[in-house]
């Protein structure tokens, strides 16, 4: 009980230390833009009407954050497989790691994407009149895959497998050997 008591009384000042540190940053109306000096310059404090921009993005950046949304989505795709096809518990608890990182870091691109006015996935063929052709890109070649990303076979085999081997079929899945690499 007397442990009880000494840490409740010692969360209760560390909450009236950071309402106290706080209130100073609540009071204030004004934002203040700092920016940075040189290595070894003061910084400079930017008049109150001073707005960042966001820099200008290529059209390889937002391919690249469509790409790499559509390469998370698969992992997460993966993982969902997990419950219903094995029961090894070091596969699920690895499982339950990739599935939450990689929604968030899917949510973190999409934000990226949505800030500067771009779609969070890739224009998809059939939207382009190429109806049937889900493989093919606007010049009805192959669509490049993002790297590490199963094929449609390999995701195919995934789903079938059961037990050992759909653990062996994951972990190869998600941790490509490395090149050169034979074991």
């Amino acid at each position: 009980m007397r442990d009880r008591v000494t840490r409740d009384r010692i969360l209760t000042g560390a909450l009236a230390g950071v309402c106290l540190c706080c209130a100073p940053l609540a009071a204030q109306d004004k934002s203040v833009v700092v920016q940075p000096g040189a290595p070894g310059e003061p910084t400079k404090t930017l008049p109150a009407d001073t707005h960042a921009e966001l820099p200008p993005i290529a059209p390889a950046d937002v391919a690249f954050m469509q790409g790499m949304i559509m390469h998370h989505q698969q992992a997460v795709e993966m993982t969902d497989l997990i419950e219903s096809h094995t029961e090894n518990k070091n596969v699920r608890a690895i499982g339950a790691k990739i599935s939450s990182s990689q929604s968030d870091e899917i949510r973190m691109m999409q934000r990226w994407l949505k800030r500067r006015g771009q779609a969070t996935s890739m224009s998809m063929p059939a939207a382009a009149g190429m109806p049937g052709m889900p493989d093919m890109d606007m010049n009805g070649k192959p669509m490049q895959m993002m790297p590490g990303m199963l094929t449609p076979e390999q995701m195919t085999a995934l789903k079938a497998a059961r037990g050992a081997e759909f653990d062996r079929l994951f972990l190869t899945g998600m941790i490509p050997p490395r090149a050169g690499y034979h074991g």
